[in-house]
């Protein structure tokens, strides 16, 4: 992991961290959601990620792909579903879209797509050994 992504991954986690905190003690209610638990799995698995500092195996490498569809699948969430039920005041809180466009930007930017093979992208046998 090169210098830029292991920054880069640091901001995640601190934003994600930052976010958390945010929500005690009076609204620690909203994380049951599954917009407030992605972020958390997202902040949680890179935090694995800058302390580990190796380079991933394939396992790793197929749960950051779970977790990034996971935060995109709130990005869309987020923006679709959600957004028309918010106020104009509630709609430019940062926390509605940065860890998830970072995530994505993460997963462009950094990601090593040549690891992945055709089975990865179809959901495969049950007997494959996930």
């Amino acid at each position: 992991m090169n210098i830029k992504e292991y920054l880069y991954r640091w901001i995640i986690v601190l934003l994600g961290l930052i976010g958390l905190v945010s929500l005690f003690p009076s609204d620690f209610y909203h994380f049951r959601y599954y917009t407030y638990l992605s972020n958390f799995v997202v902040m949680y698995f890179y935090g694995y990620l800058v302390i580990n500092n190796k380079p991933l195996w394939n396992f790793e490498l197929r749960i950051m792909t779970g977790v990034t569809v996971a935060i995109t699948l709130n990005f869309v969430i987020d923006n679709l579903l959600l957004l028309p039920q918010q106020t104009t005041h509630q709609i430019f809180q940062i926390r509605n879209f940065v860890i998830s466009l970072m995530v994505i930007l993460d997963w462009l930017i950094f990601d090593h797509k040549t690891c992945y093979r055709h089975r990865d992208l179809s959901m495969g046998k049950l007997s494959d050994g996930l």
